[in-house]
């Protein structure tokens, strides 16, 4: 694996550098990771996108903590790991997280549950046909996360999470609505 984060630094002294980084703080990572999620193949994905992400921001951040990563990476293993339990404890329902997007809700007859059903269907396939940055966050809020935790995963402020979940679920609505006209 060390090899593939290689691959993702420019310069030879940041591979040096990180490669350095990479040998000193895997197996402690692995243990912090291991001690939150439990499960030793959840604990490998969260020190990997550890490493994924410092890898792509390291020249940044490299000349942001000038005493070494190692602190910063472990933060952002245990905010991974932490990450990997969170939608397994707390699933939204559908209706509040596409709240303000219209849909016939199912009743006792089975023609409206099928109806009901189809449209369902629609929704979620016009949420699959939005453009990347609009769908990862939007599906991220489906399940459970916060603004706050999508901008911190993401990268971005909490400001762009909020005005992109509110363009999809406006992008998805707008599609719903010109389905109802047809």
């Amino acid at each position: 694996m060390l090899t593939f984060y290689l691959s993702m630094l420019a310069q030879e002294s940041d591979r040096a550098d990180f490669a350095a980084l990479y040998e000193r703080c895997k197996a402690q990572a692995l243990h912090l990771a291991l001690g939150i999620v439990q499960e030793r193949p959840m604990a490998e994905d969260a020190v990997h996108e550890g490493f994924v992400y410092l890898a792509e921001n390291y020249q940044r951040l490299s000349q942001k903590y000038d005493r070494g990563l190692d602190g910063y990476f472990f933060q952002c293993v245990e905010c991974r790991a932490k990450n990997l339990l969170r939608p397994r404890k707390k699933e939204l329902p559908l209706d509040d997280c596409l709240k303000d997007i219209p849909y016939t809700a199912a009743s006792d007859s089975p023609e409206r549950h099928t109806a009901a059903r189809e449209r369902l269907e629609e929704v979620i396939s016009m949420i699959q046909a939005l453009p990347e940055q609009y769908r990862t966050v939007l599906e991220l809020s489906c399940t459970g996360w916060t603004a706050g935790e999508i901008a911190q995963a993401e990268g971005l402020s909490k400001e762009v999470v909020q005005k992109r979940l509110e363009r999809a679920r406006k992008m998805v609505r707008t599609a719903v609505e010109g389905k109802n006209d047809e």
